[in-house]
């Protein structure tokens, strides 16, 4: 199995990703998995997968490839 984005150094509530009461801030955003998938559904076109997640373009730099989750 592998861990895809960050995986927290900390999981005490002295972390300040975790909040009372168990609350996680996640690191990856859900557009990272979501722009896999929907290359996997055959979106390719850049303008196409904006208007799919119209947040894309404020992740683009922890976004997912369908590579990333599908292999090659």
């Amino acid at each position: 199995m592998e861990i895809l984005g960050t995986y927290p150094d900390d999981l005490t509530n002295d972390s300040p990703i975790i909040f009372s009461p168990g609350i996680v801030i996640p690191t990856t955003p859900w557009e990272a998995v979501w722009n896999s998938v929907a290359q996997w559904f055959g979106i390719t076109d850049e303008t196409t997968l904006g208007s799919v997640l119209p947040n894309r373009a404020q992740f683009a730099d922890k976004l997912f490839t369908k590579a990333d989750l599908y292999g090659a």
